[in-house]
């Protein structure tokens, strides 16, 4: 018994030795990007650019920080208070070792950054407390953590000021906390999963107040007694869960559900507009660049043998629904929306990851020769090999930014009297731009193009087989003449010609499919094309 209770002992500390390690690599991969936009790198320090979203969210933090946060918004505001209260802790622990004033981390976007590095490295953490609890493996957690530290899409959203990763990390809190509520039969984490279920739609509105309904579902399923006390509770949770959508704004979540129910009604029954009900196929195949093709296949594996997978589970109570159910129900919101992202799809990543970790405990277990030392070794080490190399190709080119790269070569090569368009939500350029600049592409003698702003121009957000969607009614947040000319320019129907194209090259299988039918990944970043007038 004794020798028993020693080796349990060693396994476990052998784990934490394990996650520690996984969470300094998780860490690692994701903090050069927290510098993207800032020029350090490649020595341009007055090239800054941001996402839009952080420029939002930074007025946020201003509100908070300055002590009079404006409510009657449309905009979550939980990690404008999560950044202020960062924010007077980090800038003791600056004082405290002397950082000179100008440096970068006095940044308040560069701060939101790493509050969204914590909540992701956090993610990685949750996601293995997650699959400890459901599966009788030890491995299980490890994998699971292990791919979600090397995921594409939970790495790029570490690094930057966007609510992305808080939403995702107090989602799975909240799943964590029901997930234990439901297997110890314990109000208290009930409570706990309550307040974090709270934070994540304080974060983010998603279905994420949808989630106590698979525990109720669960918790009056399985005890004595009539069967439609589980059903009237879900009811009344639903008519409350309306009641604070309709009450908490008004105008922004009243007009956010309005539109779901459009969108179901109506924009499926036209043949131009693109059809949303296939848009949950598509975001499925999304996860393939979203986790890396080795969790994603993964992934598929714990699915398509799920009686293997079932039988890693501690115990075949409905406890794992808790966390599929909401997931399919984030992924039906997040498909009627007006521009399908896939940042949007960030909790599903991480819910791939937990499959693809017992699906890799499942393929081990159907061939136990892998499992031993010298098969397993060279086989862990294969796959942390491959989703480095492919977390590193979507990493690059926040370092390398071809957008300076750009600014270089065209101050270095064109005629700089020529009046210049530069196209996008923002301007991206520095700005001690030394061209004169025109408001309207025909007016222009060059043209220089972000492609990842001007992508939703020349195909459609999901679906691959559009090409120049309608610019009145199928581009979000549409120029409508700027978008009508610079598809021109892409049929090359108008007098421009390219001249020269900074392009992303992917490294991996899984990147160069997605550039081919949809284009780089992350949507954020992208080719930096340039146009010159032949006439």
């Amino acid at each position: 018994m004794a020798a028993v209770e020693k080796s349990a002992a060693e396994g476990t500390f052998q784990q934490k030795i394990f996650l520690g390690l996984i969470l300094i690599l998780a860490a690692a991969v994701r903090l050069p990007g927290v510098f993207w936009g800032q020029g350090f790198f490649q020595g341009i320090r007055s090239f800054r650019v941001y996402d839009i979203d952080e420029n939002t969210l930074v007025n946020l933090f201003w509100e908070f920080n300055s002590g009079t946060p404006n409510f009657d918004t449309n905009y979550p505001k939980a990690f404008g208070l999560a950044l202020s209260t960062f924010h007077q802790g980090f800038e003791r622990l600056l004082k405290l070792f002397a950082v000179v004033s100008d440096s970068p981390l006095k940044n308040i976007h560069i701060q939101g950054r790493l509050v969204s590095l914590l909540f992701g490295v956090g993610l990685v953490w949750l996601i293995y407390l997650m699959a400890r609890l459901l599966s009788r493996d030890r491995r299980v957690p490890l994998y699971a953590a292990l791919f979600l530290a090397l995921a594409g899409l939970p790495v790029t959203q570490s690094h930057l000021c966007t609510a992305d990763s808080m939403n995702a990390f107090m989602i799975f809190l909240s799943l964590y906390f029901f997930l234990r509520s439901a297997v110890s039969q314990s109000s208290f984490f009930l409570v706990l999963g309550t307040i974090a279920a709270g934070w994540a739609f304080g974060t983010k509105l998603s279905l994420v107040e949808l989630v106590p309904l698979p525990y109720l579902f669960h918790r009056f399923w399985t005890q004595k007694g009539p069967k439609w006390t589980c059903i009237l509770m879900a009811l009344c949770w639903v008519v409350l869960v309306v009641a604070v959508l309709l009450s908490n704004g008004l105008h922004s979540n009243r007009q956010t559900l309005n539109n779901i129910i459009y969108n179901l009604r109506f924009d499926n029954l036209y043949v131009k507009r693109h059809n949303k009900l296939l848009n949950p196929f598509f975001y499925t195949l999304f996860m393939l660049p979203g986790v890396g093709l080795l969790s994603y296949l993964a992934a598929v594996y714990s699915l398509a043998g799920r009686r293997k997978v079932w039988r890693l589970l501690k115990s075949q109570e409905p406890a794992f629904f808790i966390i599929l159910l909401p997931m399919m129900a984030h992924l039906f919101v997040i498909s009627q929306l007006s521009i399908p992202n896939m940042r949007h799809a960030l909790p599903l990543a991480a819910f791939f990851c937990i499959l693809a970790g017992f699906g890799f405990s499942s393929l081990l277990d159907r061939w136990p020769f892998l499992s031993r030392n010298r098969f397993l070794v060279p086989l862990l080490a294969f796959v942390i090999c491959y989703q480095g190399i492919y977390v590193a190709s979507t990493e690059y080119y926040f370092v390398r930014d071809l957008r300076a790269a750009a600014f270089e070569w065209v101050q270095a090569n064109l005629n700089r009297t020529k009046p210049i368009y530069i196209a996008g939500f923002y301007d991206w350029m520095p700005s001690r731009f030394p061209f004169p600049r025109v408001d309207a592409p025909p007016f222009a003698q060059i043209l220089l193009l972000d492609d990842s702003l001007l992508r939703r121009y020349r195909r459609s957000a999901l679906n691959p087989l559009t090409d120049c969607p309608d610019c009145g009614s199928e581009v979000f947040h549409s120029n409508y003449a700027e978008c009508a000319y610079l598809q021109a320019v892409f049929r090359n129907d108008t007098p421009f010609h390219l001249i020269k194209t900074f392009a992303i090259e992917p490294w991996t299988p899984e990147l160069m499919l997605y550039r081919h039918y949809w284009g780089n990944f992350p949507d954020f970043i992208g080719d930096v094309l340039i146009y010159s007038r032949s006439r």
